[in-house]
């Protein structure tokens, strides 16, 4: 799966709903792009929500991870 560069992630934004979120982006930017691109098919759109939610959790998992080991350093 390919990212944008991270710094386009400024125009990303998440919008909460019903049945969980939803992305968007200004159009013709490279979040838009990205996002456009991974909703042609069924196929991507899945392959796109499984490693988006997958690499949240990882983010999520060394993030509490380091605060964890960060926690037992200092206390």
């Amino acid at each position: 799966m390919w990212w944008p560069h991270p710094d386009a992630f400024d125009d990303l934004t998440v919008t909460e709903t019903e049945t969980g979120f939803e992305l968007s982006a200004t159009a013709g930017s490279e979040c838009a792009i990205w996002l456009e691109y991974f909703n042609r098919t069924e196929e991507l759109h899945e392959e796109f929500e499984t490693c988006f939610v997958e690499t949240l959790r990882e983010a999520a998992d060394r993030t509490l991870t380091a605060n964890s080991t960060q926690e037992e350093t200092n206390g």
